[in-house]
């Protein structure tokens, strides 16, 4: 089942329940002592901008999987899976991603499934960095 972001209290719950593991990391129990579950988010930005300009029809989705039981979470980008630390202010959620190659991935969805991604990337020295626009679902 897909629904916005923005119609479900279990968001809410969810960040509750993994809001200490995300700061302290630490072990988190469900929320409201339930089953552990994995909270997935698809999010899609066809809106990007970068010191090149912006563009308004790019084809970029990226995942989010969160483990109600250890707060873990990991991004998925065309297959492929990154560990990401997760932390919920605001009635939001925010992933981010720290590269070994110096730099950092930032993902923001509000609690109406608008969201923000951030790259910080450095490539060959030099800062490349971009930040798109779009929304997140979340599946059941």
């Amino acid at each position: 089942m897909t629904r916005s972001a923005g119609t479900l209290g279990l968001m809410a719950t969810l960040l509750a329940g993994i809001s200490l593991a995300a700061h302290a990391d630490v072990k988190a129990s469900p929320p409201n002592g339930g089953a552990a579950r994995q909270h997935r988010w698809t999010c899609s930005y066809p809106i990007v901008g970068n010191p090149n300009g912006i563009v308004r029809d790019q084809d970029f989705t990226v995942g989010f999987s969160v483990d109600s039981a250890t707060g873990n979470a990991v991004a998925i980008r065309e297959n492929v899976t990154v560990v990401v630390d997760i932390f919920s202010e605001g009635g939001g959620v925010t992933f981010v991603e720290r590269r070994l190659s110096g730099g950092s991935r930032i993902t923001t969805i509000d609690r109406w499934g608008s969201s923000v991604y951030s790259r910080h990337i450095i490539l060959g020295g030099r800062l490349v960095p971009s930040q798109s626009y779009g929304r997140c679902t979340e599946q059941n």
